[in-house]
């Protein structure tokens, strides 16, 4: 008896809400509907609810688009307004009826996974979960998914490497890497090997993203990460740098990092230079012109004072035509509030990222490793960018509308030529570079609250 199939090709359909001016100079709205195909597949039944895994690349559009968005012929800057996913048969298949609605029961984008539901019957995965600690270079690997959304396939393939640390995107997980040929429609397939103890098939891993410059380079979660996802619908934990939570001990070593003379305040927000200073127990952010350095001139300020946890915001002042213009964060309306807020937390997040990433350049020429973590610190640089800039512009618009105040003189611009060098204590797997020595009093070393982990090997943008 042929065993049935429990890979099914997965179809997200979302609908924007893209706001445009018409001839008149009026705001128009117009939507647009995108549609993508993947691959899910069920393994496990809970309470007459049939559970799948995918990818979450695969089950999840952008709230807003951005101009690095995958969200083809969507501008950027639109809404979305509907998702909608479904179990079809192919990615030509029209007929409702014979379709099956899924939901989304759980996410984790460190993990690019997610976890479906449906009450529909669904045909259950029989191979047991598997080790993925235990492939080695060699082992044939089977993958049953749907590439292109034209089929159901089976690809095989042997591992090429059994240990690679994806951090691309907002990823954060060992990968290993297969030579099976697997194209667009197979992200979110189940990946098999046969166990050595059993002589059966198991589940090894989630194939989830492709070289681009090689289509014989596959690389696949393992599935040890995914197990207790897989079992409890949660995300097990907050595993990138930038999504840890910041604390008491961050906004003490911020504090300690900027009362020292040689660390450079300044650091880039968005296309704009920010500056971080200290006055008195409030960590105050300057963002300057955008014609900075030629003008100096601050055009955002935000006023970080001490609270729960790192902090909180007291004022906002915005430049406008008249001078600066401040407002008190509590007296602000809400969308100022949540603005200013989020862009504080983007403003911290990319100081650290700035004074950690300086750490690690001192260090780069020690040795290839500390080469490679200084160079994925700096890419680490622009993750925000889009969202502070979109941020700034809607805040400086409304700082229009803030009552007119005085704001006292920023201190001058001065700082040390260069940025210090300093040892970096160890931080994230395997060992950090060797420290230079140094036997001046004055340097540097950054507070374990600011370290960062240490940076994955080299790898090409993948698809």
């Amino acid at each position: 008896m042929p065993e049935a199939n429990y890979s099914y090709c997965l179809r997200n359909t979302a609908t924007y809400e893209c706001l445009y001016y018409g001839p008149e100079g009026r705001i128009r709205k117009r939507n647009v509907t995108v549609t993508a195909h993947g691959t899910a597949f069920a393994y496990r039944e809970r309470n007459d609810e049939f559970f799948l895994l995918t990818n979450d690349h695969v089950a999840s559009w952008p709230s807003v688009t951005t101009e690095a968005d995958e969200a083809p012929g969507v501008p950027g800057g639109c809404k979305r307004i509907d998702e909608q996913l479904r179990l079809v048969r192919d990615e030509s298949d029209d007929y409702e009826p014979g379709q099956i609605t899924v939901v989304k029961a759980a996410s984790d984008p460190s993990l690019d996974a997610a976890i479906l539901k449906s009450k529909a019957k669904l045909n259950l995965m029989p191979n047991r979960v598997g080790r993925s600690a235990l492939l080695k270079s060699g082992n044939v690997v089977e993958v049953r998914g749907f590439p292109l959304g034209l089929l159901q396939a089976t690809n095989f393939g042997k591992v090429v490497t059994a240990y690679d640390h994806d951090r691309e995107k907002a990823w954060d997980h060992i990968d290993f890497v297969t030579d099976a040929l697997l194209a667009r429609g197979n992200s979110g397939s189940p990946v098999l090997a046969v166990s050595c103890r059993t002589g059966e098939l198991e589940l090894v891993g989630l194939f989830h993203a492709g070289y681009r410059e090689s289509p014989a380079l596959n690389a696949v979660v393992g599935i040890d990460q995914l197990r207790e996802f897989m079992e409890t619908s949660k995300r097990t934990r907050a595993s990138r740098f930038d999504e840890a939570p910041l604390t008491a001990e961050v906004r003490g070593a911020i504090a300690a990092a900027l009362a020292h003379p040689q660390i450079l305040p300044f650091f880039r927000l968005g296309d704009r230079t920010a500056r971080a200073r200290m006055d008195g127990a409030t960590i105050v952010f300057d963002i300057f012109h955008d014609a900075f350095p030629a003008r100096d001139s601050v055009s955002l300020q935000l006023r970080d004072v001490p609270g729960d946890g790192v902090g909180a915001l007291e004022s906002i002042s915005a430049d406008s035509p008249t001078g600066m213009r401040t407002v008190r964060a509590d007296s602000a309306d809400a969308e100022t509030q949540e603005l200013a807020g989020h862009l504080l937390d983007l403003a911290r997040r990319q100081l650290i990222r700035t004074i950690v990433y300086r750490e690690a350049a001192a260090l780069a020429k020690t040795g290839r490793d500390a080469s490679r973590r200084a160079n994925e610190l700096f890419r680490q640089l622009d993750r925000s960018k889009a969202d502070a800039n979109e941020i700034i512009r809607a805040l400086l618009d409304a700082g229009l509308r803030f009552p007119e105040t005085s704001l006292a003189a920023a201190p001058p611009l001065t700082g040390p030529s260069v940025a210090p060098t300093s040892a970096l204590p160890p931080a994230g797997p395997g060992p950090a570079p060797a420290p230079a020595t140094s036997s001046s009093s004055s340097e540097v070393q950054t507070p374990a609250a600011l370290t960062a982990p240490a940076a994955p090997k080299d790898t090409p943008a993948k698809q």
